[in-house]
């Protein structure tokens, strides 16, 4: 692992992006909102959108740099990407990471709501966060929730041929259970899960 010296960003290059460019990277800044608990993301405003952007750099760092190799602690910059690549991946890789990972934060949060973890508050919260980013229920319906479930079997990060889920208790409160900050969940959840936001008429 080499480790950069420095990042620099130039954010006037954002104003050549179509929107769609700029929701797919603020969708990455809103999970580090959620998982880290890193400033609210902001979308119209070019100094809101400077804050997320260093904001999200800082509280990565300081996750690689405590944990370069992802033996714990790293695992939770996977919030949302188990659903999200099982997405990309079932969609053909026409949807775009970041809106994948979108739609995986969506989904995941409702696992952890399924489970006990996450409040009906919260999961509102959330679900209201990433409308706002343009990401919503009915929109995950072109696709089959087995299927994607199916395809979370080949996501790089399982362990023991498990797919692991960060799960949240609160915004910027992920849960933890030992040295473990992703966990395995039943299919049956992720299908309950999945079939209420595909049944969803939001």
């Amino acid at each position: 692992f080499w480790q950069p010296s420095a990042v620099i960003i130039d954010t006037a290059f954002l104003k050549t992006l179509p929107k769609r460019h700029i929701q797919n990277g603020m969708l990455e800044a809103i999970q580090m909102h959620l998982v880290i608990g890193t400033e609210r993301p902001g979308f119209q405003d070019p100094a809101h959108i400077r804050r997320s952007i260093r904001s999200s750099l800082s509280a990565k760092a300081r996750i690689v740099q405590r944990d370069e190799k992802e033996n714990g602690e790293r695992m939770l910059l996977n919030f949302g990407h188990t659903i999200g690549h099982a997405i990309e991946k079932v969609s053909g890789y026409t949807v775009l990471h970041g809106i994948a990972v979108g739609y995986g934060i969506l989904a995941e949060a409702r696992i952890a709501h399924e489970i006990g973890l996450l409040s009906s508050d919260a999961l509102e919260r959330i679900t209201l966060l990433l409308r706002s980013a343009g990401i919503a229920p009915a929109t995950l319906r072109r696709w089959n929730a087995r299927a994607i479930i199916a395809a979370t079997k080949y996501d790089k990060k399982r362990y023991g041929g498990k797919p692991l889920y960060v799960l949240l208790r609160d915004i910027g409160s992920p849960y933890r259970k030992g040295a473990a900050w992703a966990h395995p969940v039943p299919d049956s959840v992720v299908y309950r899960s999945l079939a209420y936001i595909l049944t969803s008429k939001v």
